[in-house]
């Protein structure tokens, strides 16, 4: 996971150092809860094990455990479910989370997600989360929007 704040301006670019190996990521953007913050950057391994069967937040708002830092109202979770597995994930209040199915397939809250698809849950209290298939999927809530 790296974490990274443009914060009064940086110069970045991305690419894929391997001629033969496809490169995979998921990048998500947010508005910084204030403004004018030197640019920073972080980035910190989670093994597996870490996220099987667990939600397991890598970026937060507040100090959280292991968690990377954010300058942002938000938090970013992960997870690796074996299939037939079920977890429940609070919600706060004021919340919307997004999800996303980076492999596999899920069922949250009745609804089916498989390999990219995305959900946008605003007004849940929870997610109950069943694995049709191993999948590795993320959350991330944004809180008062």
């Amino acid at each position: 996971i790296q974490r990274m704040s443009a914060g009064s301006g940086i110069q970045h670019s991305e690419y894929n150092h391997s001629q033969t190996t496809p490169v995979h990521l998921l990048q998500m953007w947010v508005l910084p809860s204030s403004h004018g913050l030197p640019p920073s950057w972080e980035q910190k391994k989670f093994s597996e094990t870490e996220k099987q069967n667990n939600v397991l937040r890598v970026v937060s708002q507040t100090p959280h455990e292991n968690a990377l830092g954010i300058h942002a109202n938000a938090n970013f979770s992960v997870s690796i479910l074996e299939q037939g597995k079920k977890i429940v994930h609070p919600l706060g209040k004021k919340t919307k989370s997004y999800v996303f199915v980076i492999e596999g397939k899920i069922r949250i809250n009745g609804q089916t997600l498989e390999v990219l698809d995305a959900a946008k849950i605003t007004d849940d209290k929870e997610l109950t989360v069943e694995a049709l298939k191993n999948t590795h999927w993320v959350i991330w809530e944004l809180k008062n929007v």
